[in-house]
């Protein structure tokens, strides 16, 4: 081939290749973006709305294609277990400009709202981290614009706020298991008008390695990335399973840490923290040759290993046991001892796997309440 053909023939396939290129731009600029909202550069829309917000990929590239359907469709599930806050108004919004029509009933705007609620049971209990005492001053809206008066509130000891609204047949919410979270899991934000993507960065289950815990404390957290969320909002696997609510510092409060006051509380009972009244370490969170598992009773900062006059201290327990299992449950990185033990109702009665020297032991235990 000679030098002029060879050049003709590079001319031809660059053209073609610029002439793509700015074909490109100007579909997706006066096509796509006139018709579908879909910008130059930047943030792609993935066309599925949340209320009426839209869902957004900040990070495209870090987003398998072949899940913006399963995005979608958790969307559209999740928004129907929620419900929005407002304050209640007792004069129409818009009764200045003295139009009939329009001043039948209060309006509320979306800037107005002061939180949302994951609706927990079909007959309208629902949990917000937004601060609703007095339930006569507020008001519910579902996914399809129905308001809603609430009937009462009770604060959640372990934060937030339990909410009912007088509703039926409302659509409740599925709860994510403590096995359904995993790092790298691609995760749904309902944030304001928007749905945020994020990904499980880590799985907090114990306190920092070689800390002591108290068996009245809940450790376990999902730590994701990227946040810049607000307290209180929900947070969705792409099962549509309500994994837990964003608390702060880029970590969310498992959902489970909820249930046993709400079942308290569906019980109408009053919830009281379960309560062993030990201190202990982690053994499988330390770093070690061989795989360590159970939790053994040692001293807190105040040299305290087993409370005096708690339900450990009267079965028996002293410093230096480690307890293997609880109820024939293995203590390992899977299942702390606090999180077993805030498991089970104040007044039940256990049994726990203790190893004392090189003597292995059964001892039952009946649980307190704080």
């Amino acid at each position: 081939m000679s030098k002029r053909n060879l050049w003709l023939l590079i001319t031809i396939i660059g053209l073609s290749l610029l002439s793509g290129v700015v074909g490109g731009l100007v579909v997706r600029s006066y096509l796509l973006n006139l018709s579908f909202d879909i910008p130059l550069f930047g943030d792609i829309n993935l066309g599925s709305s949340y209320r009426r917000g839209n869902l957004i990929i900040s990070q495209p590239r870090k987003v398998v294609v072949q899940q913006d359907d399963r995005l979608a469709g958790v969307v559209a599930e999740a928004q129907k277990s929620v419900v929005d806050f407002y304050l209640k108004k007792n004069k129409p919004a818009l009764a200045p400009f003295n139009q009939p029509a329009l001043n039948a009933a209060p309006f509320y705007f979306n800037y107005e709202r002061v939180g949302q609620g994951l609706v927990l049971t079909n007959d309208g209990w629902a949990l917000t981290g937004a601060k609703i005492i007095q339930p006569e001053n507020f008001i519910a809206v579902d996914y399809e614009g129905n308001i809603m008066p609430l009937e009462s509130t009770a604060e959640n000891k372990a934060g937030g706020y339990f909410v009912k609204v007088r509703g039926q047949n409302l659509a409740a919410v599925q709860f994510a298991d403590k096995g359904d979270a995993a790092v790298g899991q691609l995760l749904a934000v309902l944030h304001d008008d928007e749905v945020r993507v994020a990904y499980v960065e880590n799985i907090l289950k114990t306190a920092n390695a070689g800390a002591v815990q108290s068996s009245e404390g809940w450790y376990r957290r999902i730590k994701i990335s990227p946040s810049s969320l607000t307290r209180g909002d929900i947070v969705f696997n792409l099962s549509g399973l309500a994994l837990g609510l964003y608390a702060a510092d880029d970590l969310v409060m498992p959902i489970g840490y909820y249930v046993q006051p709400l079942a308290n509380l569906l019980n109408k009972t009053e919830w009281r923290q379960t309560y062993l009244g030990v201190n202990y370490l982690s053994l499988s969170a330390l770093v070690s040759e061989q795989e360590l598992a159970g939790a053994l009773l040692a001293p807190d900062a105040k040299g305290v290993a087993v409370i005096k006059n708690s339900p450990a201290a009267q079965a028996g327990l002293k410093s230096g046991d480690i307890i293997m299992e609880v109820d024939g449950v293995k203590v390992d990185a899977d299942n702390d001892l606090s999180e077993l033990i805030q498991s089970y109702q104040s007044g039940k009665e256990i049994e726990l796997t203790i190893l004392r020297g090189e003597n292995k032991e059964k001892i039952k235990v009946k649980l307190g309440g704080g």
